[in-house]
């Protein structure tokens, strides 16, 4: 997520957003990763929950 559009939907995203305010294949794939919620017809950035880690835990 390096492109420009991507960091403008993150920022407007984290203070709530009306469903139509980031273009829908921005949308389509922040949801498909599970950041986005949809409250009723609001958008909210959400924190990414960390599944694993990236390193084996003896090097953390």
């Amino acid at each position: 997520m390096d492109e420009p559009e991507y960091h403008e939907a993150i920022g407007t995203l984290t203070d709530g957003a009306r469903d139509g305010a980031i273009p829908r294949p921005i949308l389509d794939i922040l949801m498909g990763e599970t950041l986005v919620l949809r409250l009723g017809d609001h958008l909210w950035w959400a924190p990414y929950r960390v599944r694993r880690w990236s390193e084996a835990p003896l090097v953390i």
